[in-house]
């Protein structure tokens, strides 16, 4: 289903739906931050303005002794009006409750704290006042206004509001880009896979060079996408390989039934004919098994079965177990070998691997010719086998690790000894290439 269809929009994409949900998380948030911050602010504003009220009334109070009743009304007069710019106000009572000067007259005084709102005052400026009871019965008030803490918690919540009013609009317009951005490279990937599943088997995402994570998805995408085409095209060549290697073999086999069923009295001749019918068969199977230890190897059923073993040695052994069986065929065998490498693996498949190249330089060179199998050590370990025969035909040579290819000099066997060697190097994550050479043969497996 393509990404932009009607029911797949910008309002529908994860990408979307997620800046939002951040959105709002980031709004909730900011929002608590807000509401503990004005909190601290108010407690601490309340706080001050308590204590300060508090102070001036201690110390009004202490210097009270110093005057007559109408002196000390005169002097509260007097510094009232300066007090008011600092938002403190004063309040000085008889004792019956009548006032006798300053802005605070409260209808019963008690001693402590209330609330009090000047007259002409709005009514969000409440004063905190404090009062106290002098020696001669009179009452003393001192007030704090609360505009201070009214006007922190007015800023801190148009600042929550001028930050929700921007980030909205924002976070919507934010998510529009990065939902646009990201549906135009999802676009590209299913553009991609709609391509392959219609068989086009070489389309592969596109590459910006952003190094981004959707460069990395595709890159991912397109190695899989590789090694797919790798897989359907060698399954396609073994089909049609199977086909064409086991045609001969079973035909010549009805050809023997048929004619053993005509000379069915020579039974010399009909024996000569079942062991070579046996020939074809056991090739047959042959076959079949380096198919399925082929498919075994490839489908990586036998990681489990690694194990750290010395692989100087492996070499060695199979090399004085190969000297005498290359010297029977006319040819020779030398060995160069680096002691102490060590691997992991599985031991088997090495010993298959090992033995496939230098089964392979008997069967495709000549007698006289001259096989060498050299292990170098180091921080990048290699095996070579190399030879100084005819060498690999220059038709083949982008063709040899694959199944049922048979050199010049071998038309008998499966065809499927390189191509074990590939699927082995490949489960051990080994590089295999085919070294240059002037003459011969050769194959490197970096280890």
């Amino acid at each position: 289903m393509p990404l932009r269809s009607p029911t797949f929009g910008i309002r529908h994409s994860a990408a979307f739906r997620m800046t939002l949900r951040f959105t709002a998380f980031f709004i909730a948030g900011l929002m608590g931050v807000g509401l503990v911050a004005g909190l601290i602010a108010r407690t601490n504003i309340e706080r001050s303005a308590r204590a300060a009220a508090s102070d001036m009334v201690q110390d009004l109070a202490a210097s009270y002794a110093h005057f007559t009743p109408e002196d000390f009304a005169r002097y509260l007069e007097g510094i009232a009006g300066a007090l008011s710019e600092d938002g403190v106000f004063v309040g000085y009572q008889a004792p019956g409750g009548e006032p006798l000067s300053g802005a605070i007259t409260l209808p019963r005084p008690t001693t402590g704290w209330s609330d009090y709102l000047v007259d002409g005052s709005d009514v969000d400026e409440i004063l905190w006042v404090r009062t106290e009871r002098l020696p001669d019965g009179h009452w003393l008030s001192v007030g704090a206004t609360t505009e201070y803490y009214n006007d922190a918690v007015e800023l801190m919540t148009d600042g929550v509001l001028w930050v929700v009013a921007i980030s909205v609009p924002l976070a919507l317009f934010s998510g529009a880009l990065l939902s646009r951005m990201v549906l135009s490279r999802l676009d590209d990937l299913s553009g991609t896979a709609e391509a392959v599943s219609a068989g086009d088997l070489s389309q592969r995402a596109p590459l910006r060079g952003t190094a981004d994570e959707f460069d990395r998805l595709a890159g991912n995408l397109n190695r899989m996408l590789d090694h797919n085409e790798t897989l359907t095209r060698n399954l396609r060549n073994v089909s049609v390989g199977i086909a064409h290697e086991l045609r001969t073999p079973l035909a010549r086999l009805r050809m023997r039934l048929e004619e053993m069923q005509v000379s069915r009295g020579d039974k010399a001749h009909g024996d000569a004919l079942i062991a070579r019918s046996l020939e074809d068969i056991d090739q047959t199977l042959a076959t079949f098994n380096a198919l399925l230890k082929i498919g075994q190897v490839e489908a990586n059923t036998v990681r489990s079965d690694f194990e750290s073993l010395d692989f100087s040695g492996l070499v060695s052994e199979l090399a004085e177990i190969y000297e005498p069986v290359v010297s029977e065929s006319g040819r020779t065998l030398s060995a160069r070998l680096d002691a102490g490498v060590e691997i992991e693996g599985n031991r088997a498949l090495l010993t298959q691997m090992i033995s496939n190249l230098l089964e392979n330089a008997i069967d495709h060179t000549p007698p006289g010719t001259e096989i060498e199998i050299t292990l170098r050590g180091g921080e990048t370990s290699a095996l070579t086998v190399t030879d100084n025969g005819p060498g690999i035909p220059a038709e083949l040579a982008d063709k040899v690790f694959e199944p049922f290819i048979h050199g010049e000099h071998r038309k008998d066997g499966t065809g499927l000894g390189l191509a074990l060697v590939r699927s082995i190097c490949a489960l051990h994550g080994f590089k295999l290439s085919i070294p240059p050479g002037e003459r011969g043969a050769g194959f490197s497996i970096e280890v």
